[in-house]
């Protein structure tokens, strides 16, 4: 649900998990989980960066009417000299804490998140 009198056109991909409890627009929104293989950054350079790990990485998202929102965090030690930023990764025993909203919820965005391996593909943007 939009707050009354807040207006874009823009899509929102991402919320920061700093202000996501604050924010009108995601204060009361349902959390969900995002299943993932892996995800990826573009570096200074223009390549596709992939981030990943030996097993199913789960995103802590939230749905804002019927988009999803993928929860950000600073980057860790495996991603930040790629980008400043990466999605939450939930451990497995934060996934249903999170799903019920209880109130877990600051602790475990404020977790540093999982060892990550990763790929450089040359593959530019432009």
């Amino acid at each position: 649900m939009v707050p009354f009198g807040y207006k874009t056109n823009n899509l929102i991909l991402n919320a920061r998990q700093e202000t996501l409890l604050e924010k009108p627009l995601f204060k009361d929104s349902m959390h969900c989980i995002v299943p993932a293989g892996s995800f990826y950054e573009w570096d200074l350079g223009k390549n596709k960066v992939e981030f990943y790990c030996d097993h199913i990485l789960y995103f802590a998202g939230i749905l804002v009417d019927d988009h999803l929102v993928i929860v950000t965090t600073n980057a860790n030690a495996y991603v930040k000299h790629v980008h400043s930023r990466m999605p939450v990764i939930l451990e497995k025993e934060d996934i249903d804490p999170w799903l019920k909203g209880i109130s877990r919820t600051q602790e475990i965005l404020s977790k540093p998140g999982i060892a990550l391996q990763r790929k450089q593909l040359q593959e530019p943007l432009f």
